[in-house]
């Protein structure tokens, strides 16, 4: 890798797959550790174009549980040709079809649906074979990692967040003095069959010692056997994550229940130990290879084989208060030791700082950054045209000025810092498209479909803000549409038009002109902007100097596209109310009114 990328100005990316707590714990808590060391973090998801541009700016790019798709490879493909380092990210066995059968979330699913997961774990497992490392959180996952890949092992911790509330609750709330509480917290339905390990003896507990209440918070479809216990046993559906440490903090005992024989168990982590140690709540767990490394049984906890051991560890916690206690506190201080983001951080940057020194790089690699650049001008044209406005891929704001700008339009322009290699590909990518949709055969295809648009008297409405609209049509060369408007107030300054884009990136101008009349031959004001900039279906609002005395006057706004072509083009809507003789098409009236509005700008008492 480039001998000049040390820690010290690392940039590393997290792109995202998964919503929820794996992406919590995955890509925001790691970010944290590596922010913690003076590391340079990003998130993004999975389908962010934008990540074509990250591509040529990061060093690490960390893939969180995200299936293989197109602009993955892409960015992989720019990544490498820059001897980048691309980490394969999973806290889950989301990438071997052979084992999806042990999945309990899996086989809960209907047909159709289970078969668009499975496609998913086969495109996990592609996206993991062209990475060149795995990141995940237990040995038993590296293991199963390092069949495809090198892996390495960045075990769970908690975020600072979460971490400072627990630190709250621990020392401002006390656990129930008068009855004993068994907590079990559970992310999803899939933990419905783990819970069945402990069912038996809990019920055993239960029926044995009435002062002790079981309390369940999650998603959880208790045995019916429970209902007997009636108070006894009390179950929360959902609670935020923020809300966990105070629901750890009102129990006793913690359980930790999971299938021995099962690989998807296997593959947890320790989370839910050393999330109850830090409030110092013991935890009783089934002794999977996770909860095996975190736990000295007998010392910072207790690990079950079987159902009678379930009940003997049980029965030890609830008849020894000063047991229960201590166990609490040894494990409260493992986790303060092991499992805080500054310990994590430090452990986690040195893995990198290692994995950087020795990467190795293929002959030829890293490219020029000419080769680079050019490269990403061959892959960028089938991102656009899949697209559907060119602010996608830039997310920048709109503004009239700016000396450092990439000039997409002849008078509004996009802030940018001086052009680099992305901008200077975006803007041949559009020159490619535009040229693509210009040639004579795709000319011909696009006046087709418009024909039978046309003879099929197809109509299409939109609905904004109560208002209904109907379409245009499409806004080519040599059509000029006008609207003259009656001005309510001084210093207008805007004028926001409903453009339609087709669902795609268009690449003409589109000119907007205020006149004092539809004829007049010099305009009042004038604003060009990047079809490829303008959103379906949404208003654009083109702005200008104030006009101070434009209150009661009648102007004229004209919109024209000089350089589009069908299928190149965005269009316009209408309302279909009456408003005669103020709507004009090339000079020719039409009943309806432009969908537009206008914008003043609102002065202070001083008229500043």
């Amino acid at each position: 890798m480039d001998s000049s990328v040390t820690t010290a100005n690392l940039r590393v990316l997290f792109i995202s797959g998964p919503e929820g707590e794996t992406r919590r714990y995955r890509c925001s808590h790691q970010q944290e550790q590596l922010e913690l060391q003076g590391i340079f973090t990003d998130l993004r998801t999975f389908h962010d174009v934008r990540l074509l541009q990250d591509a040529l700016d990061y060093d690490v790019f960390v893939f969180h549980r995200t299936p293989y798709h197109r602009l993955l490879q892409d960015v992989l493909d720019l990544a490498h040709r820059r001897g980048k380092i691309a980490l394969f990210e999973t806290d889950d066995l989301i990438f071997e079809p052979a084992l999806v059968q042990h999945d309990s979330y899996y086989r809960s699913l209907a047909p159709t649906v289970a078969q668009e997961y499975l496609r998913n774990i086969h495109l996990n497992l592609e996206m993991l074979k062209r990475c060149d490392y795995a990141l995940t959180t237990t040995d038993y996952l590296a293991h199963a990692l390092q069949q495809h890949k090198p892996a390495l092992i960045n075990r769970n911790a908690v975020g600072v967040e979460w971490l400072c509330r627990a630190e709250e609750m621990y020392n401002t709330v006390e656990p129930p003095r008068y009855h004993i509480v068994i907590g079990y917290i559970s992310g999803s339905t899939s933990h419905n069959r783990d819970f069945q390990i402990a069912t038996d003896a809990l019920l055993h507990i239960l029926d044995k010692y009435p002062q002790v209440n079981l309390h369940i918070v999650g998603p959880l479809e208790l045995d019916q056997r429970f209902a007997r216990f009636g108070t006894q046993v009390q179950q929360t559906p959902f609670i935020p994550w923020e809300d966990i440490p105070r629901a750890i903090r009102a129990t006793h005992i913690n359980l930790a229940p999971l299938e021995l024989d099962n690989p998807f168990c296997q593959s947890k982590s320790e989370l839910k130990y050393f999330e109850a140690a830090f409030l110092g709540v013991p935890t009783l767990a089934s002794p999977t290879e996770a909860f095996q490394f975190a736990i000295r049984h007998g010392d910072t906890g207790f690990l079950a084989r079987d159902t009678q051991e379930w009940i003997s560890y049980l029965e030890l916690v609830i008849r020894d208060p000063a047991c229960r206690v201590a166990i609490g506190q040894a494990a409260r201080q493992d986790a303060l030791r092991n499992y805080t983001p500054q310990v994590r951080s430090q452990q986690f940057a040195q893995a990198l700082r290692d994995l950087i020194a020795h990467h190795p790089l293929l002959p030829g690699i890293p490219q020029t950054p000419e080769q680079v650049e050019r490269r990403l001008s061959e892959l960028l044209p089938h991102h656009l045209d899949k697209a559907e406005n060119l602010r996608l891929f830039i997310g920048s704001p709109i503004t009239k000025t700016g000396d450092t700008a990439l000039a997409l339009t002849s008078s509004l322009k996009i802030t940018f810092p001086p052009p680099g290699p992305f901008e200077r590909s975006l803007q041949q990518a559009l020159q490619t498209i535009r040229r693509a949709r210009r040639r004579p055969l795709t000319v011909v295809v696009a006046w087709a479909k418009y024909l039978i648009k046309k003879l099929t008297r197809q109509v299409y409405h939109l609905t904004v803000a109560g208002q209904t609209y109907h379409l245009l049509g499409e806004l080519t060369s040599g059509q000029v549409y006008c609207q003259t408007f009656q001005v309510t107030s001084p210093n207008l300054c805007g004028v926001s038009v409903l453009f339609a884009t087709f669902g795609r990136i268009n690449t003409p101008d589109v000119i907007f002109h205020l006149k004092a009349s539809c004829n007049s031959p010099d305009d009042l004001a004038t604003c060009a902007v990047s079809a490829s900039l303008l959103r379906d279906n949404s208003f654009f609002d083109f702005s200008f100097d104030p006009l101070p005395d434009s209150a009661g006057k009648t102007l004229c706004l004209s919109i024209e596209s000089p350089q589009a072509v069908l299928g190149d083009c965005v269009g316009l809507w209408s309302s279909t109310c009456a408003d005669p003789n103020t709507f004009y098409k090339n000079g020719q009236p039409l009943t309806g009114r432009l969908a537009y509005t206008t914008r003043y700008e609102q002065l202070n008492d001083n008229g500043d």
